[in-house]
C-alpha cells in the first residue's frame, strides 16, 4: 500500500473514530436529561442501575476512542508523509491525545468509584 492510501486509510479510521465520539456525545445528553428528570421528581428515561451502566460504558467507549486516536496520531507520523515543519503540530496531536487518554482514565475511574453520584464531565 503506498503512502497515499495509507493517508486515506488513517483519515478513515479517524472519521470511524468521531462518529464513536459523536454517539458518545448523544449518549451523555440523554443521560443528563435524565439526571434532570430524577432533579425535577419527573419520571427518568432510565432507572439507577441502568443510568450507572449506561455512564460507565459510555465512558469506556471514550476511553477506547481516545486510545484509537493516540494509535492513529502515532500511524500518521510513521507513514512518513508528514513534512519537517509539520512534526511539530502532529508532536502536539500525540500530546493532545495522551492528555485525553489519561482524562478518560480518570473519568472511568472515578464513574466507577461512585456509580452512584456521579456528575458528566466533558473531555
Amino acid at each position: 500500500m503506498d503512502d497515499n492510501n495509507k493517508e486515506v486509510d488513517l483519515i478513515n479510521k479517524q472519521i470511524y473514530t468521531t462518529y464513536i465520539y459523536l454517539g458518545t456525545v448523544i449518549l451523555s445528553i440523554l443521560l443528563l436529561y435524565n439526571n434532570r428528570r430524577v432533579l425535577q421528581k419527573k419520571e427518568p428515561f432510565f432507572n439507577k442501575k441502568t443510568d450507572n451502566n449506561l455512564s460507565v460504558l459510555n465512558r469506556s467507549v471514550i476511553l477506547v476512542a481516545s486510545a484509537i486516536y493516540l494509535i492513529l496520531n502515532y500511524k500518521h507520523i510513521k507513514t512518513g508523509d508528514v513534512a519537517k515543519g509539520a512534526l511539530a503540530s502532529e508532536n502536539l496531536q500525540i500530546e493532545a491525545s495522551w492528555l485525553s487518554l489519561i482524562a478518560g482514565i480518570i473519568v472511568l475511574y472515578a464513574t466507577i468509584e461512585d456509580a452512584s453520584d456521579y456528575e458528566n464531565p466533558e473531555l
